[in-house]
């Protein structure tokens, strides 16, 4: 994506979105499409990393602690690695594997991906999360020009809906999409 002083331009297209297409910010990228206009949330529109990372670690010591195992240091080189997988991906892999048996570690994940989102929440309350610079006036500048805004992330709902609420996102999107997983 290129921020240029006017407005998106798609650098696969070699131009400026028009009015009524999509400049779809995925993976980084701007693309062009002629649909309503839709972005991805985290590492294009918001920087969380940090902020999830600790929230993902905050997340695991509590799913220990639930089920009884000893609590390990999360891999944080670990944790930001899967970040980008689906959100239950990212919790079946997200953790040393022999520190949860393996018949519990289905259950466990589920508690792990609860817990999680429980912190994320709280850590997007708290301001530890930001939207990069330029992106409210260019979600605004998209809007005015008569584009539709969609906002989409394979996270869970409940941290989607909370940084859709946290950075007030709702404002530019004419809809919006998350992971079916409530999380």
């Amino acid at each position: 994506m290129i921020l240029d002083g006017e407005l998106i331009f798609s650098k696969r297209l070699g131009r400026h979105a028009e009015p009524g297409e999509v400049v779809g910010l995925v993976e980084g990228q701007s693309q062009v499409i002629p649909t309503p206009s839709s972005s991805t949330m985290d590492g294009t529109l918001l920087d969380s990393r940090a902020a999830v990372v600790d929230a993902v670690a905050a997340g695991l010591r509590r799913a220990y602690g639930h089920h009884g195992l000893p609590v390990v240091d999360a891999d944080r080189k670990l944790l930001a690695d899967c970040m980008g997988l689906p959100s239950r991906a990212y919790f079946e892999q997200a953790f040393a594997p022999a520190t949860v048996p393996e018949a519990t570690r289905s259950a466990f994940a589920d508690s792990y991906e609860r817990f999680t989102a429980e912190e994320e929440v709280a850590a997007i309350a708290r301001g530890e999360t930001r939207l990069y610079d330029g992106v409210e006036e260019t979600l605004a500048e998209l809007k005015a020009r008569g584009h539709r805004l969609l906002l989409f992330s394979n996270a869970g709902r409940i941290y989607f809906d909370a940084v859709v609420a946290g950075h007030d996102l709702g404002r530019f999107s004419s809809g919006r999409s998350a992971s079916a997983r409530p999380r």
